[in-house]
């Protein structure tokens, strides 16, 4: 079961802004990079490439900063499920999923269903949620064969 809590598709942010909760957001936070992002992870630095994303636990330290531009889609979220029991998604970690593109579109949805708040919007906000993760999950498990160049 998933309950949204926020969420955002697309935001920019001020060139190198920084974010940093050391106690984390007291939520599930799903960050999806479309710029590259400095990482403090495990109290070493990390720099992700665009169209990576993470999964951060609640309690869990979220300190990330824009290598320059700042852009990402994202959404803070409840759930009683573990993400590593129920989709094999490592939490807490950097992730290069191949259907990045895919995700996007549904972190896309989400938001429109969070701001219109249409009939059974929660409903819908929980099967998308779920379909993202099912997504990330396939991806991270089943890795797109790219052909190998001649």
């Amino acid at each position: 079961m998933f309950h949204m809590n926020y969420c955002e598709y697309n935001r920019s942010n001020i060139d190198y802004d920084r974010i940093y909760r050391p106690a984390g957001s007291g939520d599930y936070l799903f960050l999806l990079l479309k710029t590259p992002m400095k990482f403090y992870l495990n109290q070493q630095l990390t720099v992700s490439r665009e169209n990576a994303c993470i999964l951060y636990t609640p309690g869990y330290c979220q300190h990330y900063q824009a290598v320059r531009k700042f852009r990402n889609s994202y959404m803070h979220f409840a759930t009683d499920m573990k993400f590593e029991n129920t989709y094999q998604i490592p939490t807490n970690t950097l992730l290069y999923p191949d259907n990045f593109h895919q995700m996007d579109m549904l972190l896309q949805e989400i938001q429109q269903e969070y701001l219109a708040k249409m009939p059974y919007y929660e409903m819908r906000l929980r099967n998308l949620t779920e379909e993202l993760f099912l997504q990330l999950s396939r991806s991270l498990l089943i890795p797109t064969k790219h052909p190998s160049p001649e």
